[in-house]
Parts: C-alpha cells; sequence; structure tokens
C-alpha cells in the first residue's frame, strides 16, 4: 500500500534532511580552521522495484556528505614566516608528534592546515600536533636520491643548529685617491764608503707625524786604539718652527774601556749623563737615542744617519742604507676579515703618494685583532717555504683621466702575489705566525682592488670599480668581504621552493630541508581524520611526492594561511532549504497518518 511506502519515504528525507543539517553544522563551526575543506551534504534516490499490477511504491532517499578538497581558500598574509600555505594542488606531508615519538615508520598523513611552529623538541609542528616531513638537504646542497619513496622524508627539525664562522676568501675594495696629494719625500740614507775626514750631511725625513718612518739606516765606524777621539753628531735643522736644532757630542770616548763618558750635551746646553756598562754607551734624549757600542776598539753607531767632523783616527765608515722608498702613510682604509675560527682581525691598506705622475704607493700591513688593533699583528703573510713579512709594498699607476692602469710589486713579499699585475692580490696570511696563534693558519684572500682600464673579460673595464684618482679628497667608495664570525641560531624561513632556510644571528643563512607537495590520483577519496587530516586510502592511491611548483603541485607561500572554503551566507541558504525540507517530511508523516485514521474510522 502506498501509504506505507509515504511514510517509508518521509522517514528517509527526515534523516537525510538531519544529516544535511549535520553536515552544514561542521561546516560552520569550522568557518575559521585553517586548511578545512568545506563539506556538502548530498541525497541518493532510494527506488523500490514492485510488479505493474502492485502500483506505485515510493523508496525515499538517502543523505550523504562530500568534500570538496580540490577547493582554493583566500589565503591571508601572517607575520609568522612559518606559517606556510599551498596555493594550488596538493598537500603538506605530516605525521603524527605521538606516533613518531612511538614508531618513527609510522604512516605519512597530509593536511593543508600550514600553521606551523617549533616545539619544544625542536620540530615544526602545526595546531593539531602534527610534525611537517620535507627532503634533508645534504652539505653539498644535494637531495635524497629516491624522492619518490616516502622513507626519504624526515621530519623537520631545527633544535641544535649551530651556525659556522666563514672565513674570509674575497675581499672587494673600492677608493678614490686625491690627485693633488703632494708626493711624500722617502727616507734618505749615506750610501758608500766615507774617507777619513768627510763630512756627511744626510736628510733623514722630511716630515713627522704620528705614524713611525718605516726607514732604519746603520753605518760602522772604525776607530783606532791610542789617544782621545772626538766625535761630533750634527742634527738636520728641521722644518717645524718647535723644533730646536739636534746637537750631541760625545768627547773623549777611550775605547780601551773607562767607565764614563767626560760630557754630553744638547744644542741648549743642557748636560747628559751616561755610563758604559758591558761595552755599551746608550745615549737617550726627547729627541731620539744614538748608541756607541765599545766591542775591541770598534765603535758603532745606530740609529741615525749623522754628520762626522774631522775625527781623529777615522779609519772606514760604511753605511748600509734603507731599499726602497719608505714613507708616511698619507691615506689608509680597514678592512675586517675573519679567520676559520671566527675571529675578527683588521688588515689596514695605506696609500703614499710618490714623486711620479699618477702613481702611488700600496702598502698592506698584516692583520691586527680588531679588540686589539693596536697590538702586535695577529697573523702574518706567509708563503709555502715558511717565510714571513708584516708588510708588503707595491704601486698603483693611473691614467691621466683618474682610471685604474695597472698594479707593480707585491712580487717579492712572501705570502703576497700579483702574478697578472691587475687589481687582484693574492694574500696568504698564517694566523698561527701571529700574536694570540688561532690555529688558521695559511688562510688564502684574494683582494681585488679593481679591474685596470681596458681589462677584464671583454677587454672593456672601465677602470673605476676599485682604485681610482680624481681631483678630490679620500673616500673610500665601497669595501665588502665574504667572511663571517660564529653566528648562534635565531630562527627559520621558508620560500615559495619550499626550502626550510636556518638563519643565524651572524646574517649567515643554511638550506636544511626542502618540503614536498603531496599530491593524489583521486584527492577526493582521501579519508578525513581528527586535526583537518587527509589519510591515504586505496581508492585515492599512492602519494605523489613533488617539488613545488612542478607536474602540477602548487606553489608553497610562507607567511601566508589558507582560510576554510566554508562560506557562511552559503550554509545559511542551505539551512534554510534544510529546514523547510524537514518540514515538509514531517507533514508527509501528518497526512499519512491522517489518512490511515480516516480508514481506520471507514472500518468501523
Amino acid at each position: 500500500m502506498s501509504i506505507f511506502g509515504a511514510l517509508n519515504a518521509s522517514v528517509s528525507g527526515i534523516q537525510a534532511q538531519s544529516d544535511a543539517l549535520g553536515v552544514i553544522s561542521d561546516n560552520i563551526s569550522n568557518s575559521n580552521t585553517v586548511g578545512f575543506k568545506e563539506r556538502q551534504a548530498t541525497f541518493e534516490s532510494l527506488v523500490v522495484n514492485s510488479g505493474a499490477s502492485a502500483g506505485f511504491s515510493p523508496g525515499g532517499v538517502l543523505g550523504d556528505a562530500v568534500s570538496n578538497v580540490g577547493e582554493q581558500g583566500q589565503l591571508r598574509a601572517t607575520n609568522n614566516n612559518t606559517d606556510l600555505a599551498i596555493q594550488g594542488d596538493g598537500f603538506f606531508a605530516v605525521k603524527n608528534e605521538t606516533a613518531i615519538n612511538q614508531d618513527q615508520d609510522t604512516p605519512l598523513k597530509f593536511t593543508r592546515n600550514g600553521q606551523f611552529r617549533v616545539n619544544n623538541e625542536g620540530l615544526l609542528t602545526n595546531t593539531s600536533g602534527h610534525v611537517l616531513q620535507g627532503w634533508q638537504i645534504g652539505p653539498d646542497g644535494t637531495l635524497p636520491a629516491d624522492q619518490q619513496n616516502p622513507a626519504s622524508l624526515t621530519s623537520v627539525e631545527v633544535d641544535g643548529l649551530s651556525g659556522q664562522a666563514r672565513p674570509t676568501s674575497q675581499i672587494s675594495a673600492g677608493a678614490t685617491l686625491p690627485a693633488q696629494r703632494d708626493p711624500q719625500t722617502a727616507v734618505q740614507t749615506g750610501a758608500g764608503n766615507g774617507n777619513p775626514g768627510d763630512t756627511l750631511n744626510t736628510q733623514f725625513a722630511e716630515q713627522i707625524g704620528g705614524t713611525g718612518i718605516n726607514g732604519n739606516s746603520s753605518f760602522d765606524l772604525t776607530i783606532g786604539d791610542g789617544g782621545t777621539n772626538t766625535i761630533t753628531l750634527t742634527g738636520i735643522d728641521p722644518t717645524a718652527a718647535s723644533l730646536d736644532d739636534i746637537e750631541n757630542a760625545v768627547n773623549n770616548l777611550d775605547v780601551s774601556g773607562i767607565s764614563s763618558i767626560g760630557g754630553i750635551s744638547d744644542s741648549g746646553g743642557d748636560a747628559f749623563s751616561a755610563n758604559i756598562q758591558n761595552g755599551k754607551l746608550s745615549i737617550d734624549s726627547e729627541d731620539g737615542t744614538v748608541e756607541i757600542t765599545d766591542t775591541g776598539g770598534n765603535g758603532t753607531f745606530g740609529d741615525a744617519d749623522p754628520a762626522f767632523v774631522e775625527a781623529a783616527g777615522l779609519v772606514t765608515d760604511t753605511s748600509s742604507p734603507q731599499t726602497g722608498d719608505a714613507q708616511l702613510a698619507q691615506e689608509e682604509f680597514t678592512t675586517q676579515i675573519f679567520d676559520s675560527q671566527g675571529n675578527a682581525h683588521n688588515l689596514n691598506v695605506e696609500f703614499s703618494k710618490t714623486s711620479n705622475a699618477n702613481e702611488w704607493q700600496v702598502q698592506l700591513e698584516a692583520p691586527r685583532l680588531s679588540n686589539d688593533a693596536q697590538g702586535a699583528p695577529s697573523g702574518l703573510f706567509s708563503d709555502s717555504a715558511g717565510n714571513t713579512t708584516s708588510v708588503a709594498t707595491g704601486t698603483v699607476q693611473f691614467n691621466p683621466d683618474g682610471s685604474l692602469d695597472s698594479f707593480d710589486g707585491f712580487g717579492g713579499f712572501p705570502g703576497v702575489d700579483n702574478p697578472s699585475n691587475d687589481g687582484n692580490l693574492s694574500l696568504n696570511i698564517d694566523f698561527n705566525s701571529g700574536r694570540n696563534a688561532t690555529n688558521a693558519n695559511g688562510q688564502e684572500i684574494t683582494l681585488n682592488l679593481g679591474t685596470p682600464k681596458g681589462g677584464g673579460p671583454n677587454n672593456n673595464a672601465q677602470g673605476r670599480d676599485g682604485l681610482q684618482q680624481a681631483d678630490t679628497a679620500f673616500t673610500v667608495d665601497d669595501i665588502q668581504q665574504d667572511g663571517t664570525r660564529f653566528g648562534n641560531f635565531t630562527g627559520v624561513s621558508v620560500d615559495d621552493e619550499g626550502i626550510v632556510t636556518a638563519q643565524f644571528d651572524n646574517g649567515e643563512q643554511q638550506d636544511i630541508f626542502k618540503l614536498p607537495v603531496a599530491q593524489f590520483n583521486s584527492q577526493t577519496e582521501l579519508g578525513r581524520e581528527s586535526g583537518n587530516i587527509f589519510a591515504q586510502t586505496q581508492a585515492s592511491g599512492e602519494p605523489i611526492l613533488t617539488e613545488a611548483g612542478v607536474g602540477g603541485a602548487g606553489d608553497i607561500q610562507s607567511s601566508a594561511l589558507e582560510r576554510s572554503t566554508v562560506d557562511l551566507s552559503e550554509q545559511f541558504s542551505d539551512m534554510i532549504e534544510t529546514q523547510q525540507s524537514y518540514t515538509a517530511n514531517t507533514r508527509v508523516l501528518t497526512t499519512s497518518d491522517e489518512m490511515l485514521q480516516t480508514l481506520n474510522q471507514a472500518v468501523r
């Protein structure tokens, strides 16, 4: 009888609409759940087959719900760089945190919830307690070979990461030298042998500054035994008005070994007292030091180039002059470099104008610790044979237009080379040879001071990418070096390719993981689990692990989250329809009941 069929159909309708209301309620409650995919109530008709003579038999309806897993939610920006969203197809691969602690082979799960944070174990975990999985990047930047195998994934862990110091290997510097700078006068010394009775007049320095003169001169005197010898030391006439002539007279020197000098006085008439001890006579004044050594009848003077006047018994005079142009620095710059232990050192580069047109002397000073810049060198320039030096000099030439022309020199100093006479100087610094050894010896550094005009790969360099000369004051245009101190871990970031990068407080970065995007042949067949998690099923197929943006996989957006796909206005509309359908089905029940009651009354 169709009345009873109507009753059954209306009951199924009531049940189906009740299920639909449950789906709507679930959607509304998850309207703010990150990465949630809206579910839709579906209805399937039921048909009861009956014979032609039996009349119509209503079947009713069967309710169900499906997820539109592939629907893209809107992305919203956040201030957290570990908030991740997928723009496009695919899922993040995760594992349950509790299950990982019990079994590392726990199966993969999948989610669109990218709200990840570093937990107390250093793992990137989302709000449902699932740990992000990724391919670990090797020290050489490579990924695991079998990326399609889920076993190639490991938990993204950032705990215990320690930064590394990066020793300086490249320095590039640019500076503008003043073209109108007056040339420096080098230290001048006497050369050759003197004759008895000669007067040797030598200018020892033209300029007195805060930096010591880089020159040493010496000469030997051989004095015959016998009578009294008088040696007069006559100083130069300095240009500074505040300096007096230096005049020290050494009288009555007896090389046979007396213990005192008759008298020594300066230009102002002030007397000095001096003693000979162990054959050595030292005379100190504010203007300098003169040393006379009495050994076997020979006297040696050092640290000055005096004039000799009519010295009785003078036999020979030999002089060893300073080689090269030793000058005071006129301009300089300092760059900080780092050894392999992360220690900071200062490397000074000094410039002095020479008497040649458009030419400067360049001097490299061995590095000193940055926190002890005035101390002894912390490292020395060193070659493979173990020879060292603390200073290396060369020259740089400029074209008339101020562009860089060429370099010369440097090749004669251990640990410093310039084989091409260009702006690339090869330095080898042995930090074990200096003060406070750091176990960082033999560090190779390239110092790039510019490309000469007409040089470079295409012979079209302008000669102004490093040192140049101009009619201006000295300026340091740019200094870059690639070393860093030791760094402490500060956090992680994720780029659009899914690369997880560790960041350190020394500015260093280290790529540690790459995140895959998991795809499925039939993603609508994925099973749903609590925590906005999807699980692989037989119907969904195996996960296809793909790099972000490759093979149809979506892109990973950092500092962003995917909103729920629930549309509240649509849910309210569906709710009204569900309510109306539910009410209509109850009316069928009421009507069927009334019809049955009428039938019962008719029987009576």
